[in-house]
Order: C-alpha cells, then structure tokens, then sequence
C-alpha cells in the first residue's frame, strides 16, 4: 500500500510539472530575485551548471531535491561566491537521512554592499546601504522504487532594497531516475513555484523555470581515474529563455577531480573550470565561471564535510 501510495505521489509530481510547463504564460515580464537563478557549488558550477542529475547531498537542495534521496550519512557544505564589485553570495545546506527520508535545510544569502545614495547629481553620495536577498529552504526527498525518487523544496523568500521589502514562498519539485547500474541518470524538476508580495506598488516576479537534466558516467577506467558527463536544458518562464548546460568530470581514485564546462544561450555563452580535492570525510572543490560582455569573472568556492 506504501509503496502505491508513493507511485502515485511520483506520478502526481510529474503531472503537475507538465501542467505547470504547459501552463505558465511564456510572455511574463522579468523576474526579481535572480539570485535564485545562480547556481551553488564548485563542483556544479565547474561543470558548467549541469547540477540536475548529478548533484548529490547539501547542494541537491538547489539544484534538484530528489538528489537528497538515499543518502546514508548526514553532510553539511557551505558555499562561498564572490562576484564583481562588492556582491557576495553564500550558501549553507545541512542534510539528515532518517525514517526511510531524507531531509534537508538551507539558506541561500545574496548581498550588494555599497549601493550609494543621492537626491541631486552630486559628486560624494550622501551615504550608501546594502541589499539583501534571501531563501531559507526545507527539503524532503525519499526513494520509490524502480530506481526512482523523488524531493520537494519549500522556500522562504526576502529581499530588502534600501527600505523597501518583499516576502514570498516557492517551491521546487524534482524527479531523478538511475538505472541499476548507477552510471545512467534522468533528472526533471521545477524550480521557484510560488508568488511574492508587493514592494512598494509592483509585485516581483519569481524566476520559474524547468530544468531536464541527464549524467553518464563511463563504465570504464581511464589512467586508474572515471570519466562523468552531464547535461541540462533550462527552459525559463520569467522571461522566453532557454539555455544550454554541459560538464564533465575526471575523478581520479576518489582523491582528485578535474572539471570542465559550457553554458550557452541567446544572451550569454562560455566555458567553466573547476577542480575538486577529498580526504575522507571533507572534500574542497573549486569552480571558475566568466561573465559574459567583459564583466569579469566570478569563483565557487565549497566544502563540504560528511558527518
């Protein structure tokens, strides 16, 4: 009976992402928020953002929440993300296996420091302040069988620009599928399902999109070391958008990690790099992501530590 009742749960999830992608108005107005569309994780963004089928444990709150299932042991990352002028982003997941589930909480911090502050064209603003964006996430995700699970995010959202603020709810829904053999994995899920208050006179837009991920890894050895691919297509909602995802890892005994990646759409296209480092119960892994348009380039930085 358990195990009907959760099939029909996993069909439920799937038609109700379908519905919500046939559903959704392509013609929306650019969302707020679009920190949520960045993505967490060295290693994720290493490989160029493909993170739907592939991320596991504390970032899979992110990226897909049915990658939290069937995990044995609990985790914890941390992610740290500084970009161009003064914006920093960080990101903290701890994750707990238990009765059968698995659960997960999250907070997802954006800030832009030193915006200034004038009331006439002057030479020295009169002052500046910080703006702050927001997502504290609950994640619960679990196993259905036939090699598949899925998860469900549900998050808390704030933002602050000077005195105005903004507060809202979104959920994330996914599905992920491995076939026996653990090389072959299918992941779907929606992200940012929900609504937001009204700052000041003008209610912010989410930024809605699907995902549809795919990840392979090679079932052979290549110089003692596996070679893993992944792919997602993005379809965003916000705004008429797709985009393209692609990465690759060598792993080599578990030890040492090297990554590679491209992201491409009708606005921006290039390629990431990254490298990971595990000694037992605490891996580092690192990704490097340029800017389009000459803007610079941003570094991941996550650790993340078995418990």
């Amino acid at each position: 009976m358990r195990s009907a009742g959760m099939g029909f749960i996993g069909r439920g999830a799937v038609s109700f992402i379908f519905l919500f992608l046939i559903g959704t108005p392509l013609s929306a107005k650019e969302s707020g928020l679009a920190f949520l569309k960045i993505g967490v994780g060295g290693r994720e963004m290493g490989m160029g953002g493909a993170g739907s089928a592939l991320a596991r444990g504390g970032v899979a709150t992110y990226w897909n929440p049915a990658g939290l299932a069937g995990l044995e042991r609990s985790e914890i990352v941390f992610s740290h993300s500084p970009w161009i002028l003064d914006i920093k982003r960080q990101f903290l997941a701890v994750v707990l296996p238990g009765w059968g589930v698995t659960f997960g909480m999250s907070a997802n911090y954006l800030t832009v420091g030193g915006i200034e502050i004038r009331k006439s064209p002057t030479a020295e603003p009169i002052g500046t302040f910080t703006s702050r964006d927001v997502a504290l996430g609950l994640s619960v995700a679990r196993t259905i069988g036939g090699g598949l699970s899925a998860g469900l995010t549900l998050k808390y959202l704030y933002e602050k620009i000077y005195w105005e603020s903004s507060k809202g709810v979104a959920l994330d829904m996914g599905m992920l599928w491995g076939d026996p053999s653990g090389d072959l994995r299918l992941g779907l899920v929606g992200q940012n399902l929900g609504t937001m208050d009204a700052m000041k006179e003008e209610r912010v837009a989410l930024p809605t999109q699907i995902r549809m991920g795919i990840g392979y890894r090679i079932p052979r050895d290549f110089f003692g070391g596996q070679v893993l691919m992944g792919s997602d297509l993005i379809r965003s909602f916000s705004v008429p958008l797709t985009c393209f995802h692609s990465g690759m890892e060598y792993s080599f005994r578990g030890l040492l990690a090297l990554r590679w990646g491209y992201r491409w759409s009708s606005r921006q296209r290039g390629i990431t790099t990254g490298f990971g480092l595990s000694w037992g119960w605490l891996r580092l892994d690192y990704g490097y992501v340029p800017f389009p348009y000459d803007l610079g380039n941003t570094h991941c930085f996550s650790m993340t530590i078995d418990i």
